[in-house]
């Protein structure tokens, strides 16, 4: 499956389409969604992936293809840091949505560079990490 994260320039809002052979098939929003953007969206959603230029064009947002492993096994490998409880880990893993998997594996690289600045911190447990929405935070240095 083919997936595409849609960033909002305006709101910030994200959603992830995930298309198999060019029709759309998954399609998960993040947070809540006023009834004017529902309405938006009944009328403007890319049902074909064909129609992602359009979609970003009218928006005014970015659509950017997600070419990231989004298992278990693609963060635990990333994060680097294997300590903790690895199934509380997993199943933390399991209950985010694919747009957090995607927000939390790009977020690695920029925690380890805080870290390399930040000599005194230490790495947090992966569990921790997930379950402190860790990944959430604007790392400053």
């Amino acid at each position: 499956m083919d997936k595409y994260l849609f960033t909002s320039l305006s709101n910030r809002r994200r959603i992830l389409f995930g298309y198999e052979n060019g029709y759309l098939r998954e399609l998960s929003i993040e947070g809540d969604i006023s009834m004017a953007e529902i309405d938006f969206l009944k009328n403007e959603i890319p049902w074909f992936e064909i129609g992602l230029d359009r979609f970003q064009s009218i928006t005014r947002g970015k659509v950017s293809r997600i070419e990231l492993d989004l298992s278990f096994d693609s963060f635990w490998n990333t994060y680097a840091y294997k300590v903790g409880n690895k199934l509380r880990t997993e199943k933390l893993w399991d209950k985010l949505s694919d747009i957090e998997k995607a927000r939390v594996l790009k977020s690695i690289k920029v925690y380890d560079q805080f870290l390399e600045f930040k000599k005194n911190q230490e790495k947090a447990y992966p569990e921790t990490y997930l379950s402190q929405r860790r990944f959430e935070n604007n790392y400053k240095f």
